[in-house]
């Protein structure tokens, strides 16, 4: 990385930048800024292949600005960095300004996605339903029947089109408590059955379940949340037709000792997007990742590092509820 004087002339915007500069008050603000103090931050910049010029990782503001104020050069940190972690670093430059819309927004994490994927890192847009080859594969071999197969060409016909109703499909194991709804979520195997059934013994009959496996987020148009119970609801075929206002995420990893932390929304990006169901349908799933902004800005987040036991449960249980454990807790005997 080093920092120098870079004439705009050889500066270019980021290839599909998901963010646009528009020439607004803002706008205005800015050039007349730069033309009495000039650049005060440097823009981040990196090299293009085998040109002498230079793309905008992070700065395309101030360069548009810098334009209309007639200025030639302005300074820039120059890193050496391949398509891929550029595209990462140019949603995340961006995500903590104000004035983003949610469309913009959706585009910057579709694309920061992508990146990751060819980066090799884990980041799976959205959880996945099983294809129609897989369902067939599993009636032949006697694990799924015909009534089960139905019911999931339904569901996955259903998960597509919610999006359109401002609602969307979460993997995750969601109960009631005081009239609210708290989601757990994770990898499959990880122990959101077994956190639940902890929840349940703990504290008995004010625990209730709203799902086991795939409840529906409402997203209102006030930004609060609403999670409603579905008839898919996993092996251990906890369902109730039921809704209640979302009082957090949490969202669990196997470990020794238990801690949590509450996430910001772009801490939760990662794990919250792996959850939730991304319609194949283009439109359904442009409006399901405005939602998914949305949700990510306005519900609380929390990431659990637990292993099983009744700590685990007062770690979660105090953080997210924010009541005493000891209060509450009456230890009974949950199936």
């Amino acid at each position: 990385m080093k920092q120098t004087n870079i004439a705009v002339s050889k500066l270019r915007p980021f290839e599909n930048n998901p963010y646009q500069v528009r020439d607004d008050a803002e706008m205005n603000t800015l050039i007349e800024s730069i033309q009495t103090q000039g650049i005060l931050s440097p823009l981040i910049v990196r090299p293009t292949e085998n040109t002498e010029e230079y793309e905008v990782i992070s700065g395309h503001r101030r360069l548009h600005a810098a334009v209309k104020a007639g200025i030639s050069e302005v300074p820039a940190l120059i890193y050496a960095l391949d398509r891929d972690a550029a595209a990462v670093a140019v949603v995340d430059s961006n995500l903590h300004r104000e004035h983003i819309l949610s469309s913009e927004k959706a585009f910057a994490y579709k694309m920061k996605y992508e990146a990751m994927k060819h980066q090799g890192t884990s980041c799976q847009l959205g959880t996945k339903l099983r294809t129609d080859e897989q369902i067939a594969e599993e009636m032949a071999c006697g694990s799924q029947t015909e009534w089960d197969a139905e019911i999931l060409c339904i569901y996955r016909a259903i998960a597509e089109k919610l999006p359109l109703y401002n609602r969307f499909v979460m993997h995750g194991a969601a109960i009631s408590f005081e009239n609210k709804a708290y989601i757990f979520t994770a990898a499959s195997g990880t122990g959101k059955s077994t956190h639940i059934r902890l929840w349940r013994k703990a504290f008995g009959s004010p625990v209730g379940i709203i799902n086991g496996d795939k409840p529906v987020i409402e997203i209102k148009d006030d930004g609060t949340s609403l999670v409603y119970g579905t008839p898919w609801a996993g092996k251990e075929r906890w369902e109730r037709n039921v809704c209640f206002p979302l009082g957090g995420v949490c969202v669990l990893h196997r470990a020794e000792k238990n801690s949590i932390k509450k996430l910001s929304a772009s801490e939760a990006l990662l794990p919250v997007m792996h959850q939730i169901y991304l319609p194949k349908g283009e439109n359904s799933a442009q409006i399901q990742l405005e939602l998914a902004d949305k949700f990510l800005q306005s519900a609380p987040f929390w990431s659990l590092f637990c292993n099983i036991g009744f700590e685990a449960v007062r770690v979660s249980f105090e953080a997210m509820t924010g009541n005493c454990f000891n209060s509450y807790f009456i230890e009974n005997e949950v199936k």
